[in-house]
């Protein structure tokens, strides 16, 4: 016991916290001096000693900052009330003047007034309080000096125009109006009841007209074939009738345009085609239309000039391609040669798309063509417009003969052209798709 008394005299005494559950807990403590202190519920020891949690769930020593309620009574909660004493609100009590459960209101006119008996009203440009009117055009301006007229046919501000003919016109992009003969384009004549115009970059020295059903009287002529000392001469084997320079050298000038003769026919024509020459005998190319022939578009002698259609007026191109044509023979194509196409034992002589069936089609055709040897080969089909609407074929070809088809189905009917390419060759043949 002597020892025991000499070893606890020697132990050194450390006061403080001897709880090890204490923030403050010192294992080296020998003397608890009641200094430990402890965690609040939902805090820690980082929080410090007498730290509290607050209603929001933070725990700190300051409390300035502990946790408020808003005006729903949301601990922490943001929501505050808007001017017209609503929790939460969007101030929608306010009137246009900003002013709580106010009577100004926000009028047609964008004014906001308390003014229930304000008279703004919409102008034709449906703008309220606008200044614009509606002019004899029916166009909507502030503009009260307008010079709308009304035009042949009596409509305000209207395109139309009295045309060659006597018939009130408004142009359109299909059917331009013909006011004049220098509205046709170059090389053009057209014929009426009454008169042909026409419009020429060349020199003419004859006309001559082939009719049927009809003739011609002997007046003498008016306009620019009348000047030209032209004449009238008919010319009983042929029924052809003509108009001829009676003095040499005299013909109507080159770039003339306008009315070319006053006509007066004898009994209604059936149709009429006409033969021009310039001032070396030589035919040049003229263009002729009349008021009334074909008005069918997909037809290859549409008249787009045509006021008045006639029955069996419309030729239709064939399976070879020629405009009035009934197709080649039987057992041959459109070449005159028989038909072998397809055989594997047979090498054309040369390249050449030799048939097009049916023609014209609805909606399939067949496309028959040869190769006379290995070659790359192009099939493309071409609007008449000259836009490419299917490439049929691009690639390498054996020698032989082919056939594939197109399917137009989804194309509009009219006019198309299929281009054969190979090796500095270029075939075109034209078909006609009817819907």
């Amino acid at each position: 016991s002597n020892q025991a008394c000499a070893i606890t005299d020697e132990m050194p005494i450390i006061e403080g916290c001897m709880s090890s559950y204490a923030c403050n807990y010192d294992e080296n403590v020998t003397v608890d001096d009641g200094t430990c202190w402890f965690v609040n519920t939902g805090c820690s020891c980082e929080a410090g000693q007498g730290a509290v949690t607050d209603n929001c769930g933070v725990c700190d020593i300051d409390p300035i900052n502990d946790c408020t309620q808003d005006c729903y009574g949301a601990w922490g909660g943001d929501a505050v009330e808007d001017e017209c004493g609503v929790c939460g609100g969007d101030n929608s009590c306010l009137d246009c003047a900003g002013i709580p459960n106010g009577d100004s209101l926000l009028d047609n006119c964008g004014t906001c007034d308390d003014d229930p008996s304000n008279n703004c009203t919409p102008d034709c440009n449906g703008d309220w309080g606008g200044t614009a009117g509606l002019d004899n055009c029916g166009i909507c301006d502030t503009d009260s000096e307008n010079d709308c007229i009304q035009d042949c046919d009596g409509v305000w501000g209207g395109t139309g125009e009295m045309d060659l003919f006597g018939a009130c016109c408004t142009a359109a992009e299909e059917s331009p109006c013909i006011i004049t003969g220098c509205d046709l384009p170059d090389s053009t004549v057209y014929l009426t009841e009454t008169s042909m115009a026409f419009n020429s970059s060349k020199a003419i020295k004859q006309i001559k007209l082939t009719m049927n059903g009809a003739g011609i009287s002997g007046s003498p002529l008016l306009g620019a074939a009348g000047v030209a000392g032209f004449n009238w001469i008919v010319d009983p084997d042929s029924n052809w009738v003509l108009g001829k320079n009676q003095f040499e050298g005299t013909t109507i000038p080159a770039d003339s345009c306008g009315n070319l003769f006053n006509i007066d026919y004898l009994n209604n024509p059936v149709s009429i085609s006409v033969e021009i020459k310039d001032e070396n005998n030589t035919v040049i190319g003229f263009s002729s239309y009349f008021n009334s022939g074909c008005i069918e578009e997909t037809a290859c002698n549409y008249n787009p000039y045509s006021l008045e259609d006639i029955d069996g007026a419309c030729a239709y191109i064939d399976e070879c391609g020629e405009c009035g044509g009934s197709g080649p023979d039987e057992g041959l194509d459109c070449d005159g040669d028989d038909l072998a196409f397809i055989n594997p034992g047979l090498i054309p002589e040369t390249y050449n798309i030799h048939n097009i069936y049916p023609n014209p089609f609805n909606p399939v055709t067949n496309i028959e063509f040869g190769l006379p040897e290995n070659a790359f080969v192009q099939i493309v089909v071409y609007d008449i417009k000259g836009r490419q609407i299917a490439a049929l074929m691009n690639s390498f070809q054996f020698a032989g003969y082919y056939s594939l088809t197109w399917d137009a189905s989804d194309s509009p009917s009219g006019v198309y052209f299929i281009d054969m390419i190979s090796d500095g060759f270029k075939q075109t043949r034209q078909v006609v798709l009817m819907k």
